[in-house]
């Protein structure tokens, strides 16, 4: 799949359950020319409650995600509209939690602050689905030398899913790098409760925030890697870094997945969502 058509999809959740996809074709395309729309059903052929829609321009996606819009109403009831994450990607942990941050790595030494967000704006800044707020290059208390890896804010999760699926894998002076989601390491609650931890580093010091936070040192090190992401716990136990780097713990399916076979599944949680629904929760979508 190409960067432009990975882009160019939307789910589409909280669908009433008498809306069909000729209703959604009739809804979305106001914002651009739809080349694709599904309600998906299950056995019963009953709606599931979630469906998809698909562009032939991503401006249109951006159309659909400008936060200056309108909330979407389809059959009288507000429907819930998310960029559909590309089945390439869609298993990686952590990728359908609904972030504002997100983690690159693999940076050229000679990557700082400016550079890494002129290379951002270049790609994103003209984006209607949000703003980039701050890139920054994390660096050695000591040496003032790069880690390698950085972090992005971004002012909407809409733009936090564009950049992660844009830039899942791409060269920034003419190195590789990588960007995920940047996600604390119980799922999200945040809560900064402090808690010591080992370290393979020299030092040791504390733990990272316990109940899920970010790591301001310590913890079990596995230093980054410029293939990947792999096993990384703190980043820098020393000079801190992301607490079990993001990765620990969350479901991996997930609406923008491979749409194997069908299955009986559940219908489309309405409320109390932190996260994309899990994809496996549904069954397969035939191939869609």
């Amino acid at each position: 799949m190409t960067e432009e058509s990975s882009l160019c999809k939307i789910f589409v959740g909280g669908i009433p359950r008498n809306i069909e996809k000729e209703d959604l074709l009739s809804y979305f395309q106001q914002f651009g020319t739809v080349t694709d729309h599904v309600v998906i059903k299950g056995d019963d052929n009953q709606s599931r409650g979630f469906g998809f829609v698909v562009f032939q321009e991503p401006d249109a996606v951006e159309r659909v995600l400008d936060p200056n819009s309108c909330a979407h109403n389809i059959g009288g009831k507000e429907v819930d509209v998310k960029r559909a994450m590309p089945k390439e990607i869609s298993s990686e942990q952590g990728c359908h939690e609904k972030v504002k941050k997100l983690f690159i790595g693999g940076l050229s030494k000679d990557v700082d602050d400016e550079s890494l967000m002129n290379y951002l704006t270049e790609r994103h800044g003209s984006a209607l689905c949000g703003q980039i707020l701050s890139a920054t290059v994390k660096r050695d208390r000591d040496t003032n030398q790069s880690k390698g890896f950085g972090f992005i804010e971004t002012s909407t999760t809409h733009l936090a899913d564009r950049i992660a699926i844009a830039e899942h894998s791409c060269f920034i002076q003419g190195r590789k790098s990588n960007v995920k989601k940047a996600i604390d390491n119980q799922g999200g609650s945040g809560s900064r409760g402090r808690g010591r931890g080992g370290s393979d580093s020299r030092g040791g010091g504390r733990g990272g925030f316990g109940s899920g936070s970010y790591s301001r040192g310590g913890g079990a090190q596995n230093n980054y890697g410029n293939a990947g992401f792999n096993q990384q716990d703190s980043y820098g136990a020393r000079n801190g870094g992301y607490n079990t780097g993001y990765n620990t713990g969350y479901n991996a399916g997930g609406y923008g997945g491979n749409y194997g076979g069908r299955g009986a599944g559940a219908a489309y949680p309405s409320t109390g969502m932190t996260s994309y629904p899990n994809q496996s929760q549904y069954g397969g979508y035939s191939g869609y």
